[in-house]
């Protein structure tokens, strides 16, 4: 689908950086002063998200955006080891959503040099902030993590949609164990979890009490036009709200916490 991350995918992946068997030399890029061949890191050598959104598992849609995952050490991000991703800056396609560049980063923590398997959803955001939902179910969990992150605009092949693994053509270098790598349209919950993203039931309507129902958690918003402005609903009601229908229209909706 050419907007296969808007409408809903499914990527499963178990990897680790590895720190054990035979390991590589590190060779720097040749630039004029390079200091040579380098001893492979004792604590592993990770990668981050690069050049509008790459990284080393990722998937592209054709009308726009892509969005990787890739595993870093303490030493890569400068602060915390772990799973990064796009970060958040703005609901638009961006070209500034790599690691270390602006918006708010994003990273699940964990021990990267142990072999972890990520069961990860991702689909269009519509709360505002970012371009995408993403959900990330760790080793066999059925709650998941999420994330709102924005696409990149990184692509290797022009009007296609398609998925990638590696690390690219950077100044970086990196080493990855990969067990193995799939994927399936939809965001698919594994077996035991949720339903996903909230979902609003049918309203019933008493007189004037109107009540809307809704399951997955999150948060209710109110607006006088489907438009906006929109407003969190007082009290922050949980699954179930009742309000008197006393105005000419008023819009509903849910949005992840």
């Amino acid at each position: 689908s050419r907007t296969v991350l808007d409408s809903g995918v499914t990527l499963h992946f178990r990897a680790r950086i590895p720190t054990d068997g035979t390991l590589d030399q590190r060779h720097p890029d040749g630039n004029p002063g390079s200091a040579g061949p380098q001893a492979y890191p004792t604590t592993g050598d990770g990668y981050l998200i690069h050049d509008g959104g790459k990284g080393n598992f990722g998937i592209k849609q054709a009308a726009g955006g892509v969005i990787s995952f890739s595993l870093a050490t303490a030493t890569d991000t400068g602060s915390q080891a772990g799973l990064v991703m796009n970060n958040l800056n703005g609901a638009t396609v961006s070209g500034t959503v790599d690691s270390g560049e602006a918006g708010t980063a994003n990273i699940l923590a964990l021990d990267p040099i142990q072999w972890h398997e990520f069961w990860v959803t991702i689909q269009k955001d519509n709360s505002g902030k970012g371009t995408h939902q993403v959900d990330i179910y760790l080793d066999g969990s059925t709650a998941p993590k999420t994330f709102v992150v924005t696409a990149g605009d990184g692509s290797d092949f022009t009007d296609i949609s398609y998925i990638a693994m590696g690390v690219g053509s950077t100044g970086q270098s990196g080493a990855l164990d990969v067990d193995y790598f799939d994927y399936k349209v939809g965001a698919l919950v594994p077996g035991g979890a949720g339903g996903g993203r909230p979902t609003f039931a049918k309203p019933t309507l008493s007189g004037k009490a109107l009540t809307v129902t809704w399951t997955g958690g999150g948060k209710l918003q109110e607006a006088p036009d489907v438009t906006g402005p929109w407003t969190d609903v007082t009290g922050n009601p949980q699954g179930s709200f009742t309000a008197q229908a006393t105005e000419a229209r008023k819009f509903y909706r849910v949005v992840a916490p």
